[in-house]
């Protein structure tokens, strides 16, 4: 499995990756499949994809970047990380600001 990104992250970080299908992991642990649909002011915006297996999300919560972002990420105000918006296409989309997600990974 290969990082693409990891915190802290920026819009140039991302945006090589608009269209891909990525794991994303926010800085609580909550992991989730989705299509980069665009980033903008400070908000990455994607297309829900599905809920990633067991396997893959243990992956992705072990993997080297993650457990560096954890520990600089440890004293963080508790938040909601996850907002539904009205997608382009069919399907549920959603929005997560760019200084909650910890890693994103190759799909």
């Amino acid at each position: 499995m290969k990082c693409l990104a990891a915190y802290p992250m920026s819009a140039e970080d991302i945006q090589p990756h608009i269209g891909k299908t990525v794991i994303g992991l926010t800085h609580h642990g909550d992991t989730f499949c989705g299509r980069i649909e665009r980033v903008e002011d400070g908000n990455v915006y994607f297309t829900f994809e599905g809920t990633p297996s067991a396997d893959v999300a243990s992956a992705v919560q072990n993997h080297p970047s993650v457990r560096r972002s954890k520990r600089r990420s440890q004293n963080r105000a508790e938040t909601k990380a996850f907002w539904p918006y009205y997608g382009l296409g069919l399907g549920w989309a959603f929005f997560i600001p760019l200084i909650l997600l910890a890693a994103l990974f190759a799909w």
